[in-house]
């Protein structure tokens, strides 16, 4: 069981505990590979639902590290059963004397709701530092936290991070923007708009000099912007190395979690339809069952032109990178993404959707200026993702793949 510090300094790392209501408990590991995909490994799981339990229990089975806690607490026995189920602390609404000694009695870490002074003293009374300033908006949202947290100076308001910090970072400029959102703020978007002002997207990057396909030893045949027609060397080799047909057609290749959040979804209900374009597909990658069974089934009846290989494999993944004609990453969000920026970096065609750091990364190829160093649809369906498949199959088979491959290589 964590301490308050310890909560306090993950709390503060993270700067944003996502709260999170389910009503179904097998949607709980989805969410939480989505939320630590995204870089947020953390949940506040609402008892407001019966699933409550079961769904702290299935996030805590998939991801041990996750920080998970179990917010609305209104009894002694809903603390004891959010920690057996894998809370690593509660949150309650308010505070109830009766539920925080029994937590204190019971070395459960637990964060009371508090929205006057006279609940901040009777807080630091039973010896906690930490509380939850709720409701926050009822009470008079950011101007009154601030009142409030002046005279307090010990104490620990969770969310007032956002509030104080001198700047608020997230991993490319468009996530920015995206948390301010209902969609994408998880319950934050108002907070993130009053600090829009210290809000900044700062893009990750990859290493370039360890990532060169002129230099890189993981790879069969290096070569450079001038010289990308070797990649041929290098998917011949590949086809040879993945049991596919070793022709002359498209190789399109996924590196990825393999979840949802990732696009995988829509990927495979056009899977057949994309193969039909006389394709050849690679898979590299692990995550949910039903989708490492599933691209295993398309390897099976689409023998000699479906490679699913259901691992991680470094060398693997460059080997792919460097041979491969086209990559999907058609996700439902990204904050930054990096396998994009590899693909790039290999002249590998980055097929994507615009979301977070995809947007800032990828643009859609123009025929007529010839720039734009990928292809990029907007609205998250398999009809968008067909598109901007057949829009890259189109270029591809022309004189100016030549162009899109040299823009994203440079």
């Amino acid at each position: 069981m964590l301490t308050l510090d310890a909560i306090k300094q993950s709390a503060y790392s993270l700067g944003v505990i996502p709260v999170i209501r389910i009503e179904d408990a097998a949607l709980a590991r989805p969410l939480a590979e989505a939320l630590t995909a995204g870089g947020l490994p953390a949940a506040e799981v609402t008892f407001r639902t019966a699933a409550a339990a079961d769904a702290i229990a299935a996030m805590r089975e998939a991801f041990p590290d996750m920080l998970i806690c179990a917010g609305t607490v209104l009894t002694k026995q809903q603390a004891d059963d959010a920690v057996r189920s894998g809370a690593s602390f509660v949150v309650s609404p308010g505070l109830n004397p009766e539920v925080v000694t029994h937590c204190l009695e019971h070395d459960i870490p637990i964060i009371p709701g508090c929205a006057t002074p006279s609940d901040i003293e009777r807080a630091l009374s039973l010896g906690l530092d930490i509380v939850k300033f709720f409701p926050a908006e009822a009470n008079g949202g950011i101007a009154a936290i601030k009142a409030i947290a002046s005279p307090y100076g010990q104490v620990s308001f969770m969310k007032s991070g956002l509030v104080y910090a001198d700047a608020i970072s997230t991993v490319s400029r468009t996530y920015a923007d995206e948390v301010k959102t209902f969609q994408y703020g998880y319950g934050l978007d108002g907070v993130m708009r009053s600090r829009q002002d210290r809000l900044f997207g700062i893009l990750n990057g990859i290493d370039y000099d360890k990532n060169n396909p002129e230099t890189d030893k993981r790879i069969v045949v290096n070569y450079n912007v001038d010289t990308a027609d070797k990649k041929k060397l290098n998917k011949t080799e590949l086809q040879k190395q993945l049991g596919l047909e070793v022709r002359d057609v498209p190789l399109v290749s996924i590196i990825s979690r393999l979840a949802d959040q990732k696009g995988l979804d829509i990927v495979s209900w056009v899977a057949e339809e994309m193969l039909n374009r006389n394709i050849q597909l690679v898979i590299l990658g692990t995550g949910e069952k039903r989708l490492e069974d599933f691209f295993r089934g398309l390897e099976w009846n689409h023998k000699g032109s479906v490679s699913a290989n259901i691992k991680f494999d470094d060398v693997l993944a460059q080997r792919i990178y460097a041979s491969s004609d086209m990559f999907l990453m058609p996700s439902l969000f990204e904050p930054c993404g990096l396998g994009q920026m590899f693909s790039l970096r290999y002249g590998t065609v980055p097929i994507v959707r615009k979301t977070g750091g995809l947007s800032d990364t990828v643009t859609h190829f123009n025929r007529e200026t010839k720039t734009g160093n990928g292809f990029v649809f907007e609205h998250y369906t398999a009809d968008g993702l067909m598109w901007a498949f057949d829009q890259a199959l189109s270029v591809y088979y022309s004189d100016d793949w030549k162009f899109v491959v040299r823009n994203a290589m440079e």
